[in-house]
């Protein structure tokens, strides 16, 4: 060895307690994310209400899926159906 000290990285990624995968920096939903910068950003003026106020669906119900054809943007109302 060279004397140096191995370092054990956290993972940039983790599954939270309800198997959502979330960012370890800033705690942040992955699926969020992808589906933020993947189809809101890009399509803004088509969406009436801020992007807070939906939920983003996983099609298929497996949480870790997070292709962008699994994830759906709905509100409250509609994920609760």
């Amino acid at each position: 060895m060279n004397g140096k000290k191995a370092v054990k990285k956290k993972p940039i990624i983790y599954t939270d307690e309800n198997g959502y995968l979330r960012y370890t920096k800033n705690d942040y939903l992955v699926h969020r994310d992808i589906f933020y910068y993947s189809v809101y950003i890009p399509n803004q003026k088509h969406f009436n209400l801020p992007f807070s106020k939906y939920l983003i669906h996983h099609r298929n119900g497996r949480k870790q899926d997070n292709r962008i054809e699994n994830l759906e943007l709905v509100s409250r109302e509609e994920h609760n159906i």
